[in-house]
């Protein structure tokens, strides 16, 4: 059996630690991403899940080198089903690692039960934390994640 690397990847996902990542720049909502990581690659990928502080800052660095703006977004793979429902990763995979800021999650104003890397200050690139977010008419743009 051979090991996965960084050739094992289509052109323009990435490699890191065994799987592939594709940066989607388009804002989109939750919804809408999902979708899009499920089509994408033969129906073979999901909205990202992070399972290490290593995978949370490559994701996270993936996003600030695409022209990252203060005050944005980026989907990741992890919501609840309803508010009272603790979050999950959306492929199923276990919830052995998060990164919230530290007022997060605070379901604010009842709805929000999707989550996103937040961006508010160059402060952030170092922590590199997440926040719950409203699904719906939220729009940023997302990453995808796959086996090579």
């Amino acid at each position: 059996m051979t090991t996965p690397s960084a050739g094992s990847c289509a052109q323009s996902w990435f490699y890191f630690e065994g799987s592939c990542y594709g940066y989607f720049r388009n804002p989109v909502n939750f919804k809408s991403a999902l979708k899009v990581c499920r089509t994408v690659k033969n129906g073979t990928a999901d909205l990202v899940s992070i399972h290490s502080e290593a995978e949370n800052a490559f994701v996270y660095n993936l996003w600030l080198a695409e022209e990252l703006y203060l005050g944005q977004l980026l989907w990741i793979g992890y919501y609840q089903h309803a508010d009272s429902d603790p979050f999950t990763w959306i492929d199923g995979t276990p919830d052995n690692y998060t990164s919230w800021e530290p007022t997060q999650p605070d379901n604010n104003g009842g709805n929000e039960d999707c989550v996103a890397f937040w961006r508010q200050s160059a402060a952030d690139d170092v922590d590199k934390h997440w926040n719950d977010v409203f699904c719906g008419s939220v729009t940023a743009p997302f990453v995808c994640k796959k086996a090579p």
